[in-house]
């Protein structure tokens, strides 16, 4: 640290610690990586006994000082999107107060140039949203016409929804509105012979919207034992389900009889449209461009992973089980190469897997009149989440125990043999 460093009073750096936990969970961090920030940024600038409650809306944090004298901050969460460049700065940033390489002024000046980062302009978002859709509606059974309507209507509902989202207005209508309108639009295309199914369409772009993320966040949340947390993102995620379900469901019961089409069936070049798609909402989530082949990568070897695992034992939920693994160990690698957090490369490895063609039938099965179908595919969609969740919790337990292992033998090693 430079000569003329400042010793920050408690409260500053209560307000920091604070601050800083709260900008990753509005940015998509987990709700253990923003009590593990603010716990070591008190560590780190003087603080003793540290302790954080968070959940997806707020922050509760208190830390004892020199003095004795225990105080505490409570920080609300009022918004909540993805950016995984603010996750990685965050990250980066404890690492420097760690290890001594910034001091407090350095940090507070750092946090607010990360809590300003501008996010990409519609000159890359719109078409990025149109690549996303497109290429998830090719591998969910879509043919080229089907792709390229995706695409139109993705890069229309990617500039729509988020104008909806700057009039306050509630997530729950704007779900509802975005859902019934990429249905609408997707019906529309298949009326007018634009495309042969409306549904490979229409998955590609409901893709945008489906909570699939923050279902498995919360499944995740659950197994880590951050039961408030895991409950309240699987709330969350169920309304924004329930209100996507509604409007496209009011969508099909506008449409007469036979607007849907027949799918082409599932693609033999999965894991190529899986990591085209992976890019799209790479790029949607502020992935920097030196991570998206890397992301590109995983999405690929993850969908390969399904593949080969599901079709020969015919069992999806295993499927889903290893390919989860798969990319979270390629996570978890990428993560230690490049010393960024492992959930900047897992949220985008496993966008291929959600489950947003399952939400999208358990809905359309429900319209159709077919009660126990769509009984039975909304519990399958519940399975694979539950299953990606298992499977990212075990390559990152298997990570955290093969890292311990190493640490340990050069621990033994640094002491010579006795």
């Amino acid at each position: 640290m430079n000569e003329g460093y400042r010793s920050p009073d408690p409260e500053e750096v209560l307000v920091l610690a604070a601050d800083a936990a709260r900008i990753v969970l509005e940015s998509g961090g987990e709700t253990y990586r923003a009590e593990d920030t603010s716990a070591a940024i008190c560590s780190s600038l003087g603080g003793a006994e540290a302790e954080c409650f968070a959940t997806p809306t707020c922050v509760v944090l208190s830390c004892s000082a020199a003095d004795g004298r225990s105080r505490s901050i409570v920080r609300r969460v009022r918004k909540r999107s993805m950016n995984l460049e603010r996750v990685a700065r965050v990250n980066s940033l404890v690492r420097s107060l760690a290890a001594g390489r910034v001091d407090f002024d350095g940090a507070a000046m750092e946090l607010g140039e990360i809590e300003s980062l501008a996010g990409r302009s519609a000159l890359v978002s719109v078409p990025a949203a149109a690549l996303g859709t497109g290429a998830f509606a090719l591998l969910f059974g879509g043919g080229w016409r089907e792709g390229l309507v995706a695409a139109a209507v993705g890069a229309l509902v990617s500039r729509f929804v988020p104008r909806l989202a700057r009039r306050a207005l509630p997530d729950f209508f704007i779900n509802l509105v975005g859902g019934a309108a990429a249905t609408a639009l997707c019906l529309a295309a298949r009326a007018l012979g634009l495309a042969g199914s409306a549904e490979a369409a229409a998955i590609g772009v409901v893709m945008l919207l489906v909570p699939g993320v923050a279902i498995t966040n919360a499944i995740r949340d659950t197994i880590a034992g951050d039961l408030v947390a895991g409950v309240a993102r699987g709330a969350d995620a169920f309304m924004a389900a329930a209100a996507i379900s509604i409007g496209a469901g009011g969508a099909y019961l506008l449409m007469p009889a036979g607007a849907v089409g027949d799918m082409a069936g599932p693609s033999s070049l999965g894991p190529l449209w899986a990591g085209l798609g992976t890019v799209g909402f790479a790029i949607l989530f502020e992935l920097r461009k030196g991570d998206l082949p890397l992301a590109a990568l995983g999405g690929a070897i993850g969908w390969a992973a399904f593949e080969l695992i599901s079709l020969p034992s015919g069992s999806s939920g295993l499927g889903y089980f290893a390919a989860a693994a798969a990319i979270g160990l390629w996570s978890e690698a990428l993560a230690a190469a490049r010393r960024k957090p492992a959930t900047v490369y897992m949220i985008c490895g496993i966008i291929p897997l959600v489950p947003g063609g399952g939400m999208y039938y358990t809905m359309l099965e429900y319209v159709r009149g077919n009660t126990w179908a769509s009984v039975s595919t909304g519990f399958a969609a519940l399975q694979a989440a539950g299953a990606i969740a298992a499977g990212l919790a075990v390559s990152s337990a298997a990570s955290r125990l093969l890292s311990l292992r190493a640490l340990a033998r050069r621990a033994l090693g640094s002491r010579g043999p006795r």
